[in-house]
């Protein structure tokens, strides 16, 4: 098993397998995310920043390079070596379904929903479409 290791300078993010992946802040709008240089930070911020409590400093600098919306969500990720096509298609993290299938389980999942709230003694949501209903009622 792995020994967790503390990072939290920059060095020792350059100095072990990690590194940062912004995502862009408009979510269900943008969808963008890339990789922040790790050198580019150690420029800016030296190589003795601590990371978790300059975390907000790191997110008021970056931008998203597709629509410029500014303070993206930071995550800290393992930097793995690039992986061959090969790989990637033989190790999906996920299993194709079909149309049918993923309506079905759709379905099922509203179902249990539905019960849950039944059971819970909550009211019936009203939906219009794929969204619910608000205001007054």
């Amino acid at each position: 098993m792995p020994i967790a290791v503390s990072v939290n300078t920059l060095r020792e993010y350059r100095d072990s397998d990690r590194g940062f992946h912004a995502h862009c802040s408009r979510h269900f709008q943008c969808w963008h995310s890339g990789p922040v240089s790790i050198d580019a930070l150690i420029q800016r911020f030296g190589w003795d920043f601590e990371v978790v409590p300059g975390r907000g400093r790191i997110c008021s600098i970056l931008y998203c390079s597709k629509c410029g919306q500014y303070h993206p969500d930071l995550l800290s990720v393992n930097v793995a070596p690039a992986k061959s096509i090969e790989h990637v298609q033989t190790h999906m993290p996920f299993t194709p379904v079909t149309i049918e299938e993923s309506v079905r389980r759709d379905l099922e999942r509203s179902r249990m929903a539905r019960e849950r709230d039944a059971a819970l003694g909550l009211p019936e949501r009203e939906w219009r479409g794929n969204y619910r209903k608000f205001g007054r009622r």
